[in-house]
């Protein structure tokens, strides 16, 4: 029995755990998760939909988005503008996907501006761009499974979801 089976039997007895598994993580893919009422979700998730993605949050992290044409971005975790003193996250997602749209110039000086615990993920035309906050306090991992992409805080969670199996070289 590995690690990830061990948990997993506990867990599956043990439903006051559970919320304790992954907490705060994300996981964004445009591949299929199926049962996300099982491990390692329980239902204790907020999944969201943009086109062909889809991001699913451990609760109570937050996760806010604003699509500006056919841009979108999505902020996950806690940001603040010290500059304007923007404390709302749906105001300053909305910010960046209206930044985006002028150019990536004029995104990443927005995003600059930013401070707090979080990552941002931008959509648009099948391009993604995914950036975690300036002190990398929010984990940011990144790849492509069976030609799907998958963007996640927590390369276990991938494991479990994806049933990964180590390169032996």
């Amino acid at each position: 029995m590995n690690y990830s089976e061990a948990i997993r039997n506990r867990l599956d007895k043990e439903a006051r755990y559970r919320r304790l598994l992954f907490p705060r993580a994300y996981i964004f893919t445009d591949a299929e998760i199926e049962d996300t009422e099982q491990y390692p979700f329980y239902e204790d998730w907020n999944e969201y939909r943009f086109g062909n993605y889809k991001l699913l949050v451990h609760a109570p992290a937050k996760a806010y988005s604003s699509q500006s044409g056919e841009i979108c971005a999505v902020l996950i975790g806690h940001a603040y503008n010290p500059y304007n003193g923007q404390i709302y996250e749906h105001e300053i997602v909305q910010e960046l996907a209206e930044a985006y749209r002028c150019g990536e110039v004029a995104f990443y000086d927005k995003l600059d501006q930013l401070t707090g615990v979080f990552v941002v993920l931008v959509v648009s035309n099948h391009e993604i761009i995914a950036v975690q906050d300036c002190g990398g306090q929010k984990m940011l991992y990144f790849g492509k499974i069976n030609d799907s992409v998958v963007v996640s805080s927590c390369p276990q969670l991938v494991d479990d979801i994806f049933k990964l199996t180590p390169n032996p070289a």
